[in-house]
């Protein structure tokens, strides 16, 4: 061995070191980098899902089960038939959050919503590791508002033990303003999950809970303005043209007359001595009082300009007289 290296000249040995360095690269670095990035969730999302695949080929397919969480609330795992879907519609599901990866599920996305009339949320998320905090907000206003319609939403991962299971705790913390160790034990007193909690609170999917619940503890509460509305404001809503003509003669007190209209045209009123009605079938003192109009201004008037009179020309007169000048005088007489 010794001796085919001696043989071989400087590039060759470079070539080999290059060469050996990222063998040992390969073969302890990149495992290293992969178990740290599947302990502690910190890595590109293309890095956790290769450290998902590769965990997953370990890992037994799960069967199709589910609980019922609260009211118009599942969770449960990957539905993988129609039958499946079906018995979920009998219960009142019309919506469904999935937080499987492309090359986890079985039924397409476009076949749930459009064949079963589902209306689907696909949030991809690597196995093993916690959804985004966009993701989570997604998904608890996505469950929000059907529970409140009273539509049935089912929360899904692949085993429906970790991913999911954080969308639903999130969502009892903010519902239900509960505390993030409130909304847990909730869940896992119906359904056996992940334990999040029994690592020193240092579980990637429990710190992604704990990191919403502190988003929301500090946004400002959002109130539902006029969810009751009084009998005036229905009234209100239901007749609004009809509620808002405003007559303006009924306002006015009964002993003063009413205000005359700008754009009405004016109509000669008779002398109040003759207590004769006018036109318009009005007594003559409800009428406002025509006044005169004031006296016009004597400004004297502009002076006027003289015509223009055509005046001699001065620079024919000239000329003519400088010609007649230099006829009658002799030029002097040169000595």
């Amino acid at each position: 061995m010794l001796g085919i290296l001696e043989k071989l000249s400087p590039q060759d040995l470079a070539a080999l070191g290059v060469l050996a360095l990222a063998l040992v690269t390969c073969l302890v670095c990149f495992p290293c980098y992969l178990a740290f990035v599947a302990l502690t969730g910190c890595g590109p999302a293309r890095v956790q899902s290769v450290c998902s695949y590769i965990l997953r080929l370990a890992k037994r397919r799960s069967k199709f089960n589910y609980h019922k969480i609260d009211n118009h609330l599942y969770l449960g795992s990957l539905p993988r038939t129609m039958e499946d879907l079906e018995e979920l519609k009998s219960l009142g599901v019309g919506a469904m959050v999935t937080l499987n990866e492309a090359w986890e599920m079985e039924l397409s996305n476009k076949f749930v919503r459009d064949s079963c009339g589902i209306e689907h949320l696909h949030l991809p998320t690597p196995d093993f590791f916690a959804p985004k905090q966009e993701d989570i907000e997604a998904a608890v206003h996505f469950i929000t508002a059907h529970v409140r319609k009273g539509i049935g939403v089912y929360v899904h991962c692949n085993g429906g033990k970790g991913r999911s299971a954080v969308c639903v705790i999130c969502f009892l913390a903010s519902f239900m303003d509960l505390s993030p160790e409130l909304a847990y034990d909730r869940v896992i007193s119906k359904r056996r999950i992940a334990p999040m909690r029994g690592v020193l609170g240092l579980h990637k999917q429990w710190r992604a809970v704990k990191r919403f619940c502190r988003r929301v503890s500090r946004m400002p509460k959002r109130f539902e303005a006029f969810a009751e509305e009084s009998p005036v404001c229905q009234e209100v809503t239901a007749k609004p043209q009809e509620l808002a003509t405003v007559h303006v003669a009924d306002s006015l007190p009964h002993d003063e007359p009413p205000l005359p209209r700008k754009d009405a045209e004016h109509v000669p009123v008779p002398a109040a001595s003759t207590g004769e009605a006018t036109t318009d079938g009005l007594p003559p003192e409800l009428h406002a009082p025509v006044h005169a109009p004031p006296p016009a201004l004597n400004v004297p008037p502009e002076p006027t300009q003289p015509p223009c009179v055509p005046q001699c020309n001065h620079y024919e007169e000239r000329f003519e007289a400088e010609a007649s000048s230099d006829s009658d005088e002799e030029p002097p007489l040169l000595e």
